[in-house]
């Protein structure tokens, strides 16, 4: 058998059903991450000031980063830190 073993119990309508709400949450979560980061608080800008261009200890944080089906605020991928 090549790839994946099928489930009985899944059939190719599903799977396909849910890779396409998959994509599109995908598609919705950047969508929106870039609005939120368009639009800050203003408690996420004074914070942003202090994080943005490795200001803090070197690390690198990113803003409004989607993470599976949540956006984070701020996040340092290299040290696996969510703010």
């Amino acid at each position: 058998m090549r790839g994946r073993p099928r489930n009985p119990i899944e059939p190719k309508a599903t799977l396909r059903a849910a890779y396409r709400q998959q994509t599109h949450m995908s598609r919705f979560t950047d969508r929106q991450a870039r609005v939120l980061r368009h639009n800050p608080t203003a408690a996420e800008q004074q914070l942003w000031r202090r994080l943005r261009n490795r200001q803090l200890n070197g690390a690198k944080f990113r803003r409004q980063h989607p993470i599976g089906p949540y956006i984070v605020d701020l996040c340092c991928i290299e040290r696996r830190l969510i703010i």
